[in-house]
């Protein structure tokens, strides 16, 4: 889409990329669309190609004519624009229409919140601020019950799709969150990431897949969210390659399989160890429950629009490099700015993975070495000075300390277990405590132990994967309290 071609500071193009998620849900699901519709005029957007395919949009529908690419092309083109437009409309279309279904299903919860926001910034806030300007009018009562039949219009059309606007959530009228492209998170962080900088933890023990969700939360911000500039993986242990192969998995929904003989997307290519589309592998027709997989866009096509929408927003910095000096601050943010300038971007946010690893490099270099923790608050308080001048998210992977691997996967992991830095959580606004695995199961509880901003909610279990480097949210599995595991919900 085109906010991945734009330059990502400018408020217009922000607009863009904060409208395209609605854009791409109305026309790709059914009864999204009809929420959209009723709240969303063509003059609302301000892309003249946009406005064009919504005005496409509302004629096929009105005139009951199915929604799909060649419909869709056909309206456009239909219309009596310049031809130019036009063309720019009917490639966005196509653009829409490319993206899997899944993806599609992934992005319905970021569509209703920010269809909220939209709504809001185009037609609700405005009209206050019109009222306000205006004293208090004489029919101020009129004005205030067209916003609260256009709010309930909203809330009762999402309920009947099951999703939920949370109307309570602070900042949710000044639009101040943007989605962390995870659901569970968002549900955990009240919407997403704060507009200010905020510093976030997630600790586990070793082999419970920090890494994992690590590489998860900046995929999916870059992919699934609006890129505000250059997300940052700073590694004190994982190789790059391995790394790449995780982002990709991730990103592309390509199988670690494939992956592990990944010698660069031309070579995979030439060697044919990719599917294309028409020709699905098993696992993927599993993955996007297609019958056929004749519209289906294979390893191919996902991992070249991968690239495409990745990696121009990632960094990785080789902290683990033999005579890296990543572990110190200084030259943490030096490599940072550094690197943010020459690709003309800001920061749009960093994840270290791990603390403890620079803390030790920092300890090692001291010559009247400190306790271990002295080293790890003096880390996070550079790093919570870096959220706040960068305006971005931060996230610090941690490990959990020993007597926590004695806990039974039922058991939820809480902050005050962090290896060596039992005051870890103190300058964070969310810390996410990652459990024990299952070894039955192959899942895990996520809790929330540390919530400045959001009510606490209780632990969610998460299950890896079979197929992709990626946590997913499970309901089929519980807790169970009698012999400590995680069992499908039909064995309690």
């Amino acid at each position: 889409m085109s906010r991945y071609s734009v330059e990502p500071d400018t408020q217009q193009n922000q607009d863009v990329g904060h409208a395209d998620v609605i854009f791409v849900v109305a026309i790709r699901h059914e009864g999204f669309r009809r929420v959209a519709l009723d709240q969303i005029s063509m003059a609302m957007w301000h892309e003249p190609q946009y406005q064009l395919a919504w005005s496409a949009l509302e004629s096929l529908v009105q005139r009951a004519i199915p929604v799909n690419r060649g419909t869709m092309r056909a309206a456009v083109l239909d219309l009596d624009v310049d031809p130019n437009l036009k063309r720019a409309t009917a490639s966005l279309v196509d653009e829409v229409f490319s993206l899997d279904d899944s993806v599609v299903e992934d992005l319905r919860p970021y569509a209703a919140d920010t269809l909220w926001r939209f709504v809001a910034e185009r037609s609700i806030i405005p009209e206050l601020r019109s009222v306000a300007s205006l004293g208090t009018p004489d029919d101020l009562d009129m004005h205030l019950e067209s916003i609260y039949r256009r709010v309930q219009r909203l809330r009762g059309g999402l309920g009947q799709q099951g999703l939920s606007l949370d109307l309570d959530r602070p900042g949710y009228l000044s639009g101040d969150f943007r989605s962390t492209g995870i659901p569970f998170l968002d549900e955990f962080m009240g919407g997403g990431y704060s507009a200010q900088g905020e510093l976030h933890g997630l600790l586990g023990p070793t082999g419970a897949g920090k890494t994992t969700l690590g590489v998860q939360i900046l995929a999916h911000a870059v992919m699934y969210s609006v890129p505000r500039g250059l997300w940052f993986y700073v590694s004190y242990e994982t190789g790059f390659d391995e790394l790449q192969c995780r982002l990709l998995s991730c990103a592309a929904r390509v199988s670690r399989d494939t992956l592990a003989r990944w010698e660069g997307l031309a070579k995979a290519e030439e060697q044919g160890i990719l599917s294309r589309k028409g020709k699905l592998k098993d696992y993927e027709r599993r993955l996007f429950r297609y019958a056929s997989g004749d519209e289906a866009p294979g390893e191919l096509e996902r991992l070249r629009d991968a690239y495409k929408r990745l990696f121009p927003y990632v960094r990785v910095l080789p902290g683990y490099r033999h005579g890296s000096l990543l572990h110190r601050p200084a030259v943490l943010k030096s490599a940072i700015e550094r690197t943010c300038m020459e690709a003309d971007l800001p920061v749009g946010g960093i994840v270290v993975d791990y603390v403890g690893v620079a803390a030790l490099k920092l300890q090692d270099e001291d010559r009247i070495a400190q306790a271990l923790r002295i080293y790890i608050g003096r880390f996070q308080e550079a790093l919570h000075a870096m959220a706040d001048e960068y305006s971005c998210p931060v996230w610090l992977l941690h490990q959990i300390a020993g007597s926590g691997l004695s806990y039974k996967p039922a058991r939820p992991l809480t902050h005050d277990l962090a290896q060596e830095s039992k005051s870890f959580a103190n300058p964070l606004t969310f810390c996410f405590c990652l459990g024990n695995p299952d070894p039955d199961t192959q899942c895990i509880l996520l809790n929330c132990s540390k919530s400045r901003r959001a009510r606490r909610r209780p632990p969610v279990v998460l299950r890896m994967h079979e197929e992709i480097a990626m946590f997913e949210r499970t309901d089929a599995y519980v807790p169970n309290p009698f012999t400590g595991g995680i069992v499908h919900r039909d064995e309690l």
